[in-house]
């Protein structure tokens, strides 16, 4: 990559993915008065972003910038790790699913929730009681070799300045966000997953009046997989493999409802009720 990620290790055994860094246009980007514009298919996606310009990416393994004459560049590294990536992945036949996942006992859970809503907090603050972190806010699923298992994605938590301190964890400014919601990025050096982990239940994360956990119909179940997997949480069409995987997927593991109180404080209680 001609583009620096500093939130990505070195690899020790080459790369499968090449990122393209070409000349700028201003033509890129989405149309006039848009943030944001997908058009996403199996072999061939775009991601274009008001202030950066278009990403394209291809065949699960080629990622092109171009970006706007006056791009903001430190927004780049968290596009090409973000929705980019997602896309990539979903390219090459994974179900990917916006979600943390954690390993307990060996056994991953997943936490499905938008941004904003916690399951970085979470994964934080289970990792803090020893379990292993799997991936964080992009979690790929293969499903293709047997019984549902996680991938292990980078090692990093990404949580903003106040939860940060509330739960003492040290974390590196991120420039690419804006002053309003400043996240800090922290590598996570131990507890951290190196293989695939078998994956054991889905919770659906949801700010509520009580700390509770509840499974839910197939239906409803399915439901809130397709709503937060990629690409139909960027709003564009997955096809009917897609829909597919996210059945089989619901048919293999079970689906709970993990609704939580909006408060720090109470993330001992729901540790203990996930554990």
């Amino acid at each position: 990559s001609p583009v620096q990620l500093p939130d990505l290790p070195t690899a020790a055994d080459g790369d499968d993915v090449r990122i393209q860094l070409q000349r700028s246009d201003p033509h890129a980007g989405p149309p006039p008065g848009m943030a944001a514009a997908f058009h996403v298919t199996p072999r061939f996606a775009t991601l274009a972003y008001a202030g950066l310009g278009t990403l394209t990416v291809r065949n699960g393994c080629e990622l092109a910038v171009t970006p706007l004459p006056d791009a903001d560049e430190a927004q780049l590294p968290t596009a090409l790790t973000g929705a980019a990536l997602a896309v990539l992945l979903y390219q090459r036949g994974l179900l990917v699913l916006q979600a943390s996942a954690m390993a307990i006992d060996g056994v991953a859970a997943v936490f499905l929730a938008g941004g904003g809503s916690g399951k970085s907090t979470l994964a934080a603050k289970l990792h803090q009681r020893g379990h292993t972190l799997v991936a964080e806010d992009i979690t790929a699923i293969e499903l293709r070799a047997g019984p549902p298992a996680v991938i292990p994605a980078a090692p990093l938590l990404r949580l903003d300045g106040a939860t940060s301190l509330r739960l003492g964890i040290e974390a590196r400014a991120d420039p690419s966000q804006g002053a309003a919601t400043r996240k800090g990025v922290r590598l996570v050096e131990h507890g951290f997953a190196r293989a695939q982990a078998p994956l054991g239940v889905i919770y659906h994360l949801q700010i509520g009046g009580d700390n509770n956990i509840a499974h839910v119909p197939l239906q409803t179940g399915l439901a809130a997989v397709l709503y937060h997997s990629y690409p139909a949480c960027l709003l564009q069409p997955g096809g009917i493999e897609h829909l597919q995987r996210c059945s089989r997927l619901v048919g293999a593991v079970p689906v709970c409802e993990l609704i939580r109180r909006d408060d720090l404080c109470e993330l001992p209680e729901l540790v203990q009720m996930i554990e």
